[in-house]
This record gives C-alpha cells, sequence and structure tokens, in this order.
C-alpha cells in the first residue's frame, strides 16, 4: 500500500520583527521537506514586511501567503488556521529557528502513526535542554509555577509545566506555542480561544490540553527548535504579569475550581508569584513586575 503524504501548511504569526522573521524562514527555505504554504499573518507596519514577502514569492520556490491582522496573537493564529489548506499545521514563532530536519521528521512521525488518533506532534526546545537545575528552578517547581523543565502536564495551579528534553517521544498535555503542529481537521473544532484574544498568554497550553482531552498530543526528540523568547522584551514585564494573573485565572476556573482541593494549589502558586516579582524587581531595579502583577489583580477584581 502507498504511504500517505500529509501536506504541512506553516503560520507565522508576526509583528514588526523582520528581521527574526528573515531568519525563521532562512530555516524553513532550508528544509528537505518542504511545506505546501507558509502564512504570514502580520499585525505591524505591513510595507517592508510585505514587500519582503512579495519578494520570496518571486525568487522562492516555497508559496508564500501575506495576511494583515489587527494586533492579537490568537486571532492572528485563528485567521492562520482559516486559510491553511495542508493536512498538517504548523505554528513556529517568529523569533524560532527550525532545525534541520523539523518538519520532516514531524511529518515522518504523524505518517508512521496515523492509527493512534493522533491530534499533534512538536519537537523540543534546544535551549530547555541545556537547563540545568537551580535553586530559582527548584523554588518554581515548589510553587507550582510555570515550569520549562517539567512533565508536559498542566498543573492545578493552572500554570504549565512543559515537558523536559527525553530520549524517546512522550505523550504529553500541552504543547509550547512556538512550535506546535496539529492535524488540520482536528484544528477545525479546536480552535484557540476567544477569551485570550486580548491577553495572549497561555493561549497555546489552553488550547492544547483542550486537543488533549480527546486526542493524544506527542512531543518528539528528533525535531529540534532554537527560539529566542523575546516576549518579555517587546512586551514588557509589567504587561506579561498582568496577562499571566488575568489568564491563569480563566485557565484554573475553566478546568481545575471545580474540585476544592485544587484551590490549594492555586493559591500557593500566588505565594510563589508574588516571591518571584519581588525578585525580578529588584534584580532589575524596576517595579513593572510587581506593578503589572498588582494589575492584574485589579483587572479580576473588577471583572466580578
Amino acid at each position: 500500500m502507498e504511504e500517505t503524504k500529509l501536506e504541512a501548511s506553516v503560520v507565522i504569526c508576526t509583528l514588526n520583527n523582520l528581521k527574526g522573521l528573515k531568519v525563521c524562514i532562512e530555516s524553513i527555505e532550508n528544509q528537505a521537506y518542504k511545506p505546501k504554504e507558509i502564512i504570514i499573518v502580520h499585525a505591524g507596519d505591513f510595507g517592508h514586511t510585505e514587500d519582503y514577502i512579495k519578494k520570496l514569492n518571486s525568487v522562492s520556490t516555497l508559496n508564500y501567503i501575506f495576511i494583515s491582522s489587527i494586533k492579537s496573537l490568537v486571532l492572528q493564529r485563528n485567521i492562520g488556521i482559516e486559510n491553511a489548506t495542508g493536512d498538517v499545521v504548523f505554528f513556529i514563532d517568529d523569533d524560532a529557528t527550525l532545525g534541520l530536519g523539523y518538519l520532516g521528521n514531524i511529518i515522518n512521525f504523524y505518517n508512521n502513526n496515523l492509527e493512534i488518533g493522533l491530534g499533534g506532534v512538536q519537537g523540543t526546545i534546544y535551549q530547555r535542554k541545556m537547563q540545568k537545575p537551580s535553586i530559582y528552578s527548584i523554588f518554581r517547581k515548589l510553587a507550582f509555577a510555570c515550569d520549562t523543565n517539567g512533565s508536559g502536564t498542566l498543573q492545578r495551579s493552572g500554570y504549565p509545566s512543559f515537558l523536559k528534553c527525553h530520549t524517546e517521544p512522550q505523550y504529553v498535555e500541552i504543547f509550547s506555542g512556538c512550535m506546535m503542529s496539529f492535524k488540520r481537521d482536528v484544528l477545525i473544532d479546536n480552535k484557540f480561544n476567544k477569551q485570550f484574544e486580548k491577553f495572549w498568554w497561555g493561549d497555546d497550553f489552553e488550547m492544547s490540553y483542550r486537543i488533549s482531552r480527546n486526542y493524544k498530543l506527542i512531543q518528539i526528540p528528533n525535531a529540534i527548535i532554537y527560539h529566542e523568547n523575546s516576549a518579555p522584551t517587546y512586551e514588557g514585564r509589567k504587561k506579561i504579569w498582568m496577562m499571566t494573573v488575568v489568564n491563569r485565572k480563566f485557565i484554573f476556573d475553566e478546568y481545575f475550581s471545580s474540585n476544592r482541593f485544587n484551590y490549594i494549589f492555586y493559591y500557593w502558586s500566588i505565594i510563589g508569584d508574588i516571591l518571584i516579582v519581588i525578585t525580578q524587581s529588584l534584580k532589575s531595579r524596576k517595579l513593572d513586575p510587581l506593578i503589572g502583577l498588582i494589575n492584574g489583580y485589579k483587572l479580576l477584581n473588577n471583572s466580578t
């Protein structure tokens, strides 16, 4: 029987980061596996980025599609879903670089595992493989805070625990937004949550967790991606913490609040947040993290 050959759409949501976008696209051009289309959903100053995509289409063998959007990562990602025509849809951040063989290794995994109810596959971030335990990382684990070297689960505090590097494919509950891929037919009924259109923090692992309730999600070790994680730089820690407070409360309410015992994890993690933002404020000599945390709880209070 002839092997099923899945086609891929790559969605890149970008905002005034032409330098990073060029590096990301170059890493896609260097892949042996060629995607059906690369959809650029841009929410910034359109001139330079749109001109760059037009030039690419005149010289590249790949098909680039440029779509303008208002500034909203969730809206941009959903626009990507609506315009994708491949069997598999990749979401790649504009500050990420694909290792050689990234797309092909993931597509091969889909092709070889179609019968197991597979909904999504992601690779492994190289940075996380290099992390070593520290007092700070141990404290974050004890506080049930966001963990980038964890178990691939959504914690009962509402914080993610992203999977650390493994030598074998692993089932997970959540994906990291910079390197997600899903079967397109799964995405049709599982788009990114409109609740996060204003504040994007958590949109990736909330959506992937929702999908993992009905489909299998797997992280594989032989698809490597390099991610600079520029969000704190362009958003600022004040806004990051404000978004974190508001959206984590939504995630906790949605998935864990029905069990009163889980409130222990939620409130314990708030204590952890306070200590973390105090540490960040002292280290940076700026009050932005603490102000962001306070503003987040003000927004929660005003919404009740």
